[in-house]
């Protein structure tokens, strides 16, 4: 999930994708951001292209920290080619399921 979350941010994957695990608002701010990377002018062109098959990140390490029952808080350290970044995301039990309730990317 960590890694989906960072490549929806990044706007190299569709949001679409997520809706089954992500709360509505959290999708929809994830959605936006991804948008506004890929419309900067940085993100365009056979350069960034190049850019992205090399930024293809792995996990790196996970943290899991129970809150209460039904609720779990995460931190992924994922690391690409160029760099690695930080994701944090609460996870919520609603439904029969968990869903994605916060996120933070670094």
């Amino acid at each position: 999930m960590a890694r989906a979350v960072a490549e929806v941010g990044a706007g190299e994957r569709p949001a679409g994708q997520l809706t089954r695990w992500v709360e509505r608002n959290q999708l929809r701010l994830l959605a936006a951001r991804g948008a506004a990377v890929a419309r900067h002018p940085s993100s365009r062109g056979p350069a960034a292209m190049a850019n992205r098959a090399r930024g293809l990140q792995q996990v790196r390490s996970i943290r899991l920290c129970p809150i209460i029952p039904g609720v779990v808080e995460t931190s992924a350290v994922l690391v690409g080619a160029e760099r690695a970044r930080a994701v944090a995301m609460r996870f919520e039990f609603i439904s029969d399921r968990w869903l994605l309730t916060a996120f933070s990317l670094g």
